[in-house]
């Protein structure tokens, strides 16, 4: 077959591979319609209400019952202690109530009923305000859109030219196929509190259909992988607004979140695809050892014993030197693109937005992001550890934090000044800002005495000074 006739037979299996998938989340969606009804909770219930609760309860009326009639001191004390033991569960119950409350709102379900704990208030939607930006007040909800949609998915470009240098470097393979197997632990392993997509699909009722829907999914993600081909609409995603936690203000498009909402079919086949690239990475020696998060055995707990660790050494092995640390912030970490052909709508005040292509973005939500971001940043890490300069650079997913130790904090401020300039080219080069002003300088020493604890850190013009110092 001639190499045109080949793309006709790819574009006629992608039309059918797209056709496949829409009919299985369609069907699936009518099943669910049909099989799983409605549940109307009471005005009245309360959500932290549990068996324990209630058995504790119990007892405590029983008990209260029995001193009221026998008016007895140990009837008494008992209904004491029963009263105190019905209080404490409450609370614990309450905590937990809430806690899943929170876990399952930060996951999407239930975003809109957040307000009443974010705001202190009983009832009412997170309205996004009239927000303050550089091209004026946006007041309506199509303003508010555009400012908002600017923020979460800016138009950014990148110098492309170092890439060619990377082609004729020894190719290595990924996994082609998945497996009945993979697929059912891959289900197992996703959270079913986990927000559905546009489809309103949840993961606890694909767990539910058992191996049926598993075979399917194994058919369909081996198609997609064979022609390297995604369907469309498992790109689209609903984006839902939510407002970061701790902010002075939400007056400000800075001060919201957006929350990828995707098809759980198609987080299926990305959550595969995530892990066989993450394993080749880690094969092949692709990321730095320093790089944290999203990687087996390197976590945010272990980011800190590494930091504890280097500075506890530079004590031990360097008498009388200080170290600095300087942790950076990367501004939208999330929102700079690795895929194409998204898109996405905004989803706040109670209002759906027109669909729109998402030109640059991982989705933060996408089982690909946290993978695909550490490969892109992976070169900031490299160029940043410089230890035969006494400077070590830590990082963890879109925060760099860098350790310089000398004899002195001027020094150790001076040269974390100069690898900020290396951060800056890498940053303009990748399409990536940094966030200054979230920017943190800590010294660490043994001898407060003896070394500048105000020592500050220039970058350009601005001039970032510590908010503590660490000693022993």
């Amino acid at each position: 077959m001639t190499e045109g006739g080949g793309e006709i037979f790819d574009v006629i299996e992608q039309d059918k591979s797209t056709k496949s998938n829409k009919y299985l989340s369609q069907r699936l969606r009518v099943a669910l319609d049909a099989s799983v009804p409605l549940r109307r909770k009471s005005a009245f219930a309360n959500p932290w209400w549990n068996p324990q609760v209630a058995e504790v309860v119990a007892k405590a009326r029983q008990a209260q019952r029995a001193w009221l009639s026998s008016r007895s001191a140990p009837d008494r004390q008992r209904a004491s202690e029963l009263l105190k033991t019905r209080a404490r569960v409450i609370t614990e119950a309450k905590r937990a109530s809430y806690r899943q409350y929170i876990d399952q709102a930060a996951q999407g379900d239930e975003l809109w009923r957040l307000a009443r704990w974010s705001k202190g208030a009983q009832g009412g939607l997170p309205q996004v305000p009239t927000l303050k930006t550089d091209q004026g007040l946006a007041v309506d909800y199509g303003a508010k859109a555009s400012r908002l949609r600017e923020r979460f998915f800016p138009t950014t470009s990148a110098d492309l030219s170092d890439v060619s240098s990377q082609v004729n470097k020894t190719p290595f393979n990924l996994e082609q196929t998945t497996s009945v197997e993979e697929i059912i632990s891959t289900l197992l392993s996703c959270s079913s509190s986990s927000a559905p997509g546009e489809d309103e699909i949840p993961f606890k009722f694909l767990k539910a259909l058992g191996e049926p829907v598993a075979q399917a999914l194994t058919t369909l993600a081996n198609a997609s992988l064979r022609l390297e081909y995604y369907p469309a609409f498992l790109k689209k995603a609903r984006t839902i607004v939510i407002r970061k936690p701790g902010k002075a203000s939400y007056e400000t498009p800075s001060a919201w979140r957006p929350i990828a909402l995707l098809r759980t079919i198609g987080k299926v086949i990305e959550k595969i695809i995530a892990r066989w690239i993450r394993d080749s990475a880690e094969d092949q020696g692709l990321l730095p050892p320093s790089q944290m998060g999203a990687r087996a055995g390197r976590s945010a707990g272990t980011a800190l014993e590494l930091l504890t660790s280097l500075v506890r050494t530079i004590w031990k092995e360097r008498k009388g030197e200080v170290a600095t640390l300087l942790s950076l912030d990367i501004s939208g970490a999330f929102d700079t693109s690795f895929l194409t052909d998204r898109s996405t709508t905004l989803l706040f005040n109670g209002i759906e937005s027109e669909e729109f292509q998402v030109k640059g973005g991982v989705p933060q939500g996408s089982p690909l992001s946290p993978i695909l971001f550490l490969l892109y940043n992976e070169e900031l890490v490299r160029v940043t550890n410089q230890p035969s300069l006494g400077i070590h650079s830590i990082g963890f997913m879109d925060y760099l934090n860098i350790l310089a130790y000398s004899s002195s904090t001027e020094q150790n401020c001076a040269r974390l000044s100069q690898v900020h300039k290396k951060c800056q080219g890498w940053a303009s080069r990748h399409g990536i800002t940094f966030a200054p002003h979230k920017y943190e300088l800590i010294h660490f020493t043994t001898a407060r005495k003896k070394h500048n604890l105000q020592a500050c850190v220039r970058i350009g013009s601005i001039e970032r000074h510590p908010r503590r110092a660490y000693g022993c």
